[in-house]
């Protein structure tokens, strides 16, 4: 998935000034990730067949941690690993084809928005179809840019016809669009009784299911795969290769990725002190000289490769225990 952020929806503005979400798969901050398990009745002209949302659990009750326990041995590597692709490339919405994923929810989430406008004009309000503000890297990194999207929500016609109605009124819109009278409301009942309300943007979810959805069902199981990746015996070893190689050039780092914290930490630091762009300009040429180093050391360690095999083992491993939530 590339690195860009949604800015948030269905919140008042004045919210959402400077906050993102990261990731693509969030279509709302109140509802991410949450089942949404009514039945809906209303359907919209544009969504040709309606699909239920699967609540399915495990198989055989099998919890992630039996599948993939960082404590067990390290499988023996299969010889012909590395002429295998990964089960899970078969299924959308897992990372292994990111850009047509986020094509694919900008489509789900246009039909879902147009959706939200029929079902909310039957309940007396006007919504007008807004799909998220994606902020990409470089409109982040450019100041006009991020302002220009900035005013380009705060332009957002549904804020302004927000902001003409009562108190009393807001409260039931909010009510309609995500089944609670106040969306920044704090209590976690509260956001669990909106989940299964029948909100316009649930029905719009149970309707129109994001290609994520399957991702974000099965998220703690994903987790437990990832950490076991990550402490696989095999890339552990690779990662200390990677470290002396890495000590032999004075540069003293526990991982790749911590050397990218590093950078970004001293980075971050550098901005918050309005540090001078010399100063920002000799960071930035130490950590380069770091990064070309690494990517020496990492060739050298052949940690691509070997996560590639240790990944597509464990994603197999995945795909043959949850088989059934995934062809559902």
């Amino acid at each position: 998935m590339k690195n860009s952020e949604v800015m948030k929806k269905y919140v008042p503005f004045s919210v959402v000034v400077g906050v993102c979400i990261i990731g693509v798969s969030i279509y709302s901050a109140l509802f991410q990730e949450r089942e949404l398990k009514r039945t809906p009745q209303l359907i919209s002209p544009l969504v040709k067949e309606k699909t239920s949302v699967s609540n399915t659990k495990p198989m055989n009750n099998q919890k992630s941690d039996e599948v993939f326990s960082a404590k067990e041995p390290t499988p023996t590597p299969d010889a012909s690993l590395s002429n295998r692709e990964s089960k899970l490339a078969e299924y959308p919405g897992f990372g292994h084809n990111s850009e047509q994923d986020e094509e694919t929810f900008s489509e789900e989430e246009l039909a879902r928005e147009h959706f939200v406008a029929d079902c909310m004009a039957q309940r007396g309000f006007e919504y007008t179809p807004s799909p998220s503000i994606v902020v990409d890297d470089a409109t982040a990194q450019d100041p006009e840019a991020f302002e220009r999207l900035l005013q380009e929500a705060a332009s957002d016609p549904n804020e302004k016809y927000l902001q003409g109605l009562s108190h009393t009124e807001q409260e039931a819109y909010y009510l309609a669009l995500v089944g609670m009278k106040d969306p920044n409301a704090q209590e976690a009942i509260e956001h669990e009784a909106a989940s299964f309300s029948d909100s316009c943007v649930n029905q719009a979810f149970s309707i129109i299911p994001s290609v994520y959805e399957k991702r974000n069902a099965l998220r703690e199981e994903i987790d437990q795969m990832e950490l076991a990746i990550l402490q696989d015996d095999r890339l552990s070893l690779a990662n200390d290769q990677w470290t002396r190689c890495m000590s032999d050039a004075q540069l003293y780092y526990s991982s790749p990725q911590a050397l990218l914290a590093a950078a970004d930490q001293e980075m971050a630091q550098l901005l918050s002190q309005n540090a001078s762009v010399e100063a920002i300009t000799a960071s930035r040429q130490i950590h380069t000289a770091a990064y070309e180093m690494s990517h020496r050391c990492y060739q050298q360690a052949d940690i691509a490769e070997i996560t590639r095999e240790v990944r597509i083992e464990y994603e197999n491993r995945f795909v043959d225990a949850y088989q059934k939530q995934l062809d559902h």
